[in-house]
């Protein structure tokens, strides 16, 4: 009974492990679709700096989207603060911010990275462990 106890115990914690691993890889995906994100309004936002009143420009507006447009006043930018909320903001502070953003994604993209290691490695381990039981629990029968 406490073979079957501690196979139904090491099932448990692998599909605990497995169920992680999973959660972490949409984490991973939906912070690199953000950092792709940042990556546009960065280079939309440098592209805007220095560019004079009423220059004609092309507007990322999605992934190799663009459209044509002529900037009113490229020194100041309208930027979602979150719930909705927005700002006007000078050219210099968005730029700043978003290269902010940026870094604090690396990081955290990093920090989910060295988990999904973790606990990939972790699954590695009770592999064996999870067949060998198995497997003696099947001779048992």
């Amino acid at each position: 009974m406490t073979d079957n106890k501690n196979l139904q115990e090491t099932i448990e914690k692998y599909n605990m492990k497995k169920a992680q691993i999973e959660n972490l890889a949409k984490e991973m995906e939906s912070l690199a679709n953000t950092q792709a994100s940042l990556d546009v309004s960065k280079e939309a936002l440098e592209a805007l700096d220095g560019a004079e009143r009423e220059t004609e420009m092309l507007v990322p507006v999605g992934v190799n989207t663009f459209v044509k447009a002529v900037i009113e006043n490229p020194s100041k930018v309208v930027r979602g603060i979150g719930a909705g909320l927005f700002k006007d903001s000078d050219i210099k502070e968005a730029l700043k911010e978003t290269e902010e953003a940026a870094k604090n994604f690396e990081n955290i993209k990093n920090k989910i990275e060295t988990e999904f290691k973790k606990t990939a490695k972790e699954m590695e381990k009770l592999e064996p462990e999870l067949e060998k039981m198995m497997a003696e629990n099947r001779a048992k029968d």
